[in-house]
């Protein structure tokens, strides 16, 4: 009976834990556990990891779950959420080492903790039944519960936007953690410890915890500031434009003023030349009014105010630099952020007339395209030799990397936000930059 008894409250603790990293998971991952198919997502993970740690723990000695069955753990909730829960595949990927790793770190910590205050082998409180053992795993579910919902305050729920490189950073930081844990607390298991040894570990144990908070926090800090400088860089491009088209909005309505009170001179002059039946004076006259009406005209002009200000800001001063344009773009776009179609647009243009400036015979085509929900922007231009051969990377050749060279990360993060890609290649003489977004269906 006392069996059974034990192995129900094990069971219920498995529970709790599961419950409680898999809330953490979840929330983290961007899924609203408060509404009912995110609650149904978190139930169900809950039990999936819950059912496979009894399984396991049933075949395997039970001080082997911070061990061989880590890997198992990690694949099973990386699945699920691969396959369900929203998110980023390197923030899946992280999530599912993280929390696990948190909750390893949490009951070492604990369990070293208690073991050096009442000098109790760790593998008796791993293994035998008692008051003690009860103790341990409720102080374990209640860091557990603490530690996650601080975390979730560090990191925000579901707000977290970091770029590859920090995600594997963080990885391989928590993977060499948890696997630093799980050698420290074999070794305890199957070695005698006095009362000194458990105090130098539960000190390990605190460092490891120590520097897994630190890195988090630097990385979350350091991201949002990287964050912070290219949204202010943004704002600033987006202010600009503003000013731009406005000005050009201006200059047009100037022009056309201009071209109505000189209608009237136009005409009479055309009623003279008829008059006189001079054909050729007549063509001549036509088509240098045609040209003056081209001038005034607008390069573009779409449903979107920003799109419209940049392409023809940035396609005026192409053509005054002598620089031959091409530009096809559909007068319905999709409805995202001002901001991102000012940085988008902004920087791939730049760096094509910035390019075509050197070349003997500059040209810049502009290809843009929505389709089936698929916002595709494609800027060539024309190159002399091979870009990517002597720069791959296309990292800035100017001086002040500090102000120059976010334009390439700025491309890159918004199509990230968008679940789109950015490509560069080279194509029979022409540099190309495209770009994929993916609109939301709702």
């Amino acid at each position: 009976m006392t069996d059974l008894l034990w192995q129900c409250w094990e069971l219920l603790i498995t529970l709790i834990e599961s419950s409680i990293g898999m809330h953490f998971v979840c929330t983290f991952l961007g899924d609203d556990v408060q509404d009912r198919h995110g609650r149904k997502h978190w139930l169900v993970l809950t039990v999936l990891f819950a059912f496979t740690t009894t399984l396991l723990n049933m075949i395997m000695a039970p001080y082997h779950y911070e061990g061989a069955l880590m890997v198992i753990y990690c694949l099973v909730v990386f699945l699920y959420a691969l396959f369900v829960l929203p998110g980023k595949l390197l923030a899946k990927a992280f999530v599912s080492v993280f929390f696990l790793g948190c909750i390893l770190l949490n009951s070492a910590t604990i369990c070293n903790f208690i073991s050096s205050v009442t000098n109790v082998p760790l593998e008796s409180l791993y293994s035998e039944s008692g008051l003690l053992r009860m103790l341990t795993m409720v102080s374990v579910q209640l860091a557990n519960y603490l530690i996650f919902q601080i975390l979730l305050q560090i990191l925000g729920k579901g707000k977290v936007r970091l770029h590859k490189t920090e995600w594997l950073l963080l990885l391989c930081i928590f993977a060499a953690s948890v696997g630093a844990i799980v050698m420290v607390q074999s070794s305890v298991l199957q070695s005698e410890m006095t009362q000194n040894s458990r105090i130098l570990l539960l000190g390990v144990d605190m460092t490891i915890v120590a520097i897994n908070l630190i890195a988090i926090r630097l990385i979350v800090v350091l991201n949002r500031h990287h964050q912070t400088v290219l949204e202010n860089e943004q704002l600033k491009m987006q202010m600009q434009y503003q000013m731009q088209y406005a000005e050009t909005v201006r200059q047009q309505e100037e022009a056309i003023h201009i071209l109505r009170h000189d209608f009237n001179a136009t005409v009479t002059s055309l009623r003279a030349l008829l008059q006189e039946n001079d054909r050729t004076e007549i063509e001549q006259y036509l088509d240098s009014y045609c040209e003056s009406l081209n001038a005034t005209a607008c390069i573009v002009h779409t449903n979107q105010p920003f799109v419209n200000a940049v392409l023809n800001t940035k396609l005026s001063y192409a053509k005054e630099q002598k620089i031959q344009c091409s530009c096809h773009c559909p007068a319905d776009l999709p409805d995202i952020q001002g901001i991102d179609y000012c940085s988008l647009l902004g920087h791939l243009l730049d760096n094509a007339i910035e390019a075509e400036l050197q070349q003997p015979s500059p040209a810049i085509l502009v290809n843009i395209a929505y389709i089936d929900r698929q916002l595709v922007i494609c800027v060539k231009n024309r190159i002399a030799e091979s870009i990517l051969r002597t720069n791959p990377k296309l990292k800035t050749t100017k001086g002040n990397t500090s102000e120059h060279g976010l334009g390439i990360l700025t491309i890159r993060r918004i199509a990230d936000r968008y679940n789109g890609s950015v490509d560069f290649y080279e194509d029979d003489g022409w540099f190309v930059a495209q770009v994929e977004l993916l609109m939301a269906t709702g």
